[in-house]
């Protein structure tokens, strides 16, 4: 799931995302047939283990809402990418926008 725009090497997105280049939290007709999928997992007893960049955590929390018995494992920390550790602007935004949606998904008590 972990898609933030085509794998180009420097972009957030996961490498084996590249062979089908589509953003199943975001992207609306994917998105849908993902969510169907994501549903069978509560009457099964299934967890999921979700990775996944900061701009697809408000998506992924909204998805997740929908279905509360389905319990889900945020993987890597929700990847925050390629930080600097210099204190500057860059960093804050791309921390605050992790915070963000982390707060959003924490907040599910599925999570």
């Amino acid at each position: 799931l972990d898609y933030d725009g085509p794998f180009d090497g420097e972009c957030p997105t996961h490498v084996a995302c590249k062979a089908h280049a589509t953003d199943y939290l975001r992207d609306a007709s994917a998105a849908a047939a993902f969510e169907r999928g994501f549903a069978l997992l509560a009457a099964r007893g299934l967890s999921f283990d979700l990775q996944l960049c900061p701009a697809q955590m408000e998506a992924a929390a909204a998805m997740i809402s929908r279905h509360p018995g389905v319990p889900v494992v945020i993987d890597h920390m929700g990847k925050p990418w390629r930080l600097r550790a210099d204190g500057g602007a860059a960093d804050a935004a791309e921390l605050a926008a992790w915070r963000k949606g982390m707060a959003a998904l924490v907040a599910l008590p599925q999570v």
